[in-house]
């Protein structure tokens, strides 16, 4: 059985490889701002100078204050995961929204596409008008209008395209996280597996209801929050994970700092901008979990089919191990995913140093796990970080929380001085920095838990 919600997403490698094949093809505008040469969660969009008859003439109509302004423009779709149909309308509306308000953008206007299974009348009629009652409470509640849609029969899936209106100056962006900085989550992990044992009968009632609370919540509070307290770069956790989203976060980071190192002496030498790379610590004992994703995980066995694609990190980086991963242990309900992930093209390809050690954390296997209308992920100033939790608290985003800190890529624990590279693509690196407990932990082959484990995520 396949998953719905984010998880039902094509992944990664296959979008790469796609992209890269039909690079050539793909059209341009100069109006472009943001758009697939630096990939971002919207699309931005300049106004284009308007042209208009005059006299059998045509003039260029200017105005200084619009210039200001750029169109920001979004989409995204999936299948269904539940019978609720109301829900799932909501939740697909809020999911789409959530790029907009990653950006600091508020929407204005969004068209509709929906898919239906084939029926009488009666029963596609009601399953229209619950989808769409749900998402247009999700649409009014963030003042954004629905003006239009498409509908076709197939599998139940729904999504929206999504345009607002931005200040060119103003947008954030993923790319902007610096050295000092905190990193928070907003939302808890853990949608991927919960959908996946729902559709399977086995969530418990109570685990489902978490669930659904945290995707039924709008990150648009969270966003102007994270704002008010001086984030510059944000993106929200969908179907890539923790992970796969926090590395193009750091790709976009290092991207634009080295922009600014060659835009403000160009005699910066290649050894200065490569110790200019930001990289990030993450502490896995912080993360905050949805109730139940460990045990689904654990005792269950049940992780979202999108998980091999995201779990492929794990694949590439075994060899690489500096504990013996042949050693007898458990098999945990990763090593199937590990047996289906055979190839290393991904975008966001990383290796891990102390993997056999990472992957016995409890909470290891949700850092890949796909989220479907996730939390906000954004860094924030240091000394502002304990009054913005604490204001997202208020705001009630009860498990909002410093998940780990921005630092130099260099500084983190030494690893092996290579670049993987696949069809001319650079790959970025994650790997587990040695902490006081690792020399410890890495003596026993029985250690089921890591207290205080980090894991260090970079660009090589």
């Amino acid at each position: 059985m396949r998953c719905g919600g984010c998880g039902s997403k094509v992944g990664a490698s296959v979008l790469s490889r796609v992209l890269k094949r039909i690079r050539d093809r793909v059209p341009h505008r100069e109006e472009v701002l943001v758009g697939l040469d630096e990939p971002d969660d919207v699309a931005v969009v300049a106004l284009p100078k308007i042209d208009t008859p005059t006299d059998g003439k045509t003039d260029t109509v200017t105005v200084t204050e619009v210039d200001r302004y750029a169109l920001v423009q979004t989409v995204d779709y999936f299948k269904t995961y539940t019978n609720d149909m109301y829900t799932f309308g909501y939740v697909c509306a809020l999911h789409a929204l959530s790029d907009c308000f990653a950006k600091g953008v508020g929407p204005v206007s969004a068209m509709c596409v929906c898919s239906v299974p084939h029926g009488l009348e009666s029963k596609t009629e009601e399953h229209l008008v619950q989808m769409l009652a749900g998402a247009c409470t999700a649409l009014k509640e963030s003042a954004c209008a629905l003006v239009g849609g498409h509908t076709c029969e197939g599998d139940t899936a729904m999504g929206f395209s999504v345009t607002g209106v931005c200040d060119k100056q103003s947008v954030m962006k993923k790319g902007g996280m610096c050295v000092g900085e905190k990193i928070i989550l907003t939302k808890p992990l853990g949608t991927g597996t919960l959908l996946a044992a729902d559709m399977q009968g086995k969530c418990k009632g109570k685990w489902h209801l978490a669930c659904e609370k945290s995707m039924k919540q709008s990150n648009y509070q969270a966003a102007l929050c994270l704002r008010r307290h001086g984030t510059n770069a944000c993106t929200d956790v969908t179907g890539f994970g923790l992970i796969g989203h926090l590395v193009e976060m750091i790709r976009a980071s290092n991207r634009s700092n080295a922009q600014e190192y060659l835009a403000r002496a160009r005699a910066e030498t290649e050894t200065d901008i490569e110790k200019s790379k930001i990289g990030a610590e993450l502490y896995m004992d912080a993360l905050p979990l949805i109730d139940g994703a460990l045990e689904t995980v654990h005792k269950l066995g049940i992780l979202s089919t999108l998980q091999p694609e995201n779990i492929r990190l794990k694949k590439a980086v075994v060899s690489l191990s500096p504990v013996d991963s042949s050693s007898t242990r458990t098999r945990s309900p990763l090593d199937s995913c590990v047996t289906r992930a055979t190839t290393l093209e991904h975008p966001y390809l990383a290796r891990v140093r102390g993997l056999f050690l990472a992957e016995r954390h409890p909470a290891y296997p949700l850092v890949f796990d796909p989220q479907t209308s996730g939390g906000l992920l954004a860094s924030v100033p240091a000394d502002r970080a304990a009054e913005c939790i604490a204001e997202l608290k208020s705001l009630g985003y009860e498990d909002a929380c410093v998940i780990g800190d921005v630092v130099h890529a260099h500084t983190l624990e030494a690893r092996t001085p290579r670049t993987h590279t696949t069809n001319d693509t650079q790959e970025t690196c994650a790997y587990i920095p040695r902490t006081h407990t690792e020399r410890i932990t890495q003596m026993f082959d029985d250690v089921t838990h890591t207290v205080g484990l980090s894991v260090g995520v970079c660009e090589l």
